[in-house]
């Protein structure tokens, strides 16, 4: 699939200020494309994420909960790998916690909230 430059931006410019999960960027995809079914949403989704990951711009991983502030647990795969987990992650993850199996964060800011975690 090709990725829209314009969508990448508006992804890009979301995560300046926050983190972002899963169903937020299916959301999203299926504003931008109305036409597209779930599974084409979610195809575009992992393209997007494998993509911008590929890129070096964001982390993927699991969130939690640090002393009030939400992290990213960032996944070691890359490449087609990545792509692999976060297609097994949609698929094995039930209805009450799919919306949440992953998220995404600036590869920038994931560095900065580590270091800032560890110095407390």
């Amino acid at each position: 699939m090709e990725i829209d430059q314009q969508f990448v931006r508006e992804i890009e410019s979301q995560l300046e200020n926050d983190i972002l999960h899963f169903a937020w960027l299916a959301q999203l995809v299926h504003q931008q494309n109305p036409a597209f079914t779930n599974a084409e949403c979610v195809d575009a989704v992992v393209d997007l994420v494998a993509h911008l990951h590929n890129d070096g711009k964001i982390v993927v991983g699991e969130a939690r909960e640090t002393n009030g502030i939400v992290l990213i647990d960032a996944w070691s795969e890359s490449k087609h790998a990545l792509r692999d987990r976060i297609k097994s992650v949609i698929a094995e993850s039930n209805d009450d916690v799919r919306d949440f199996c992953f998220w995404i964060q600036l590869a920038a800011h994931f560095t900065s909230s580590q270091t800032d975690t560890t110095e407390r």
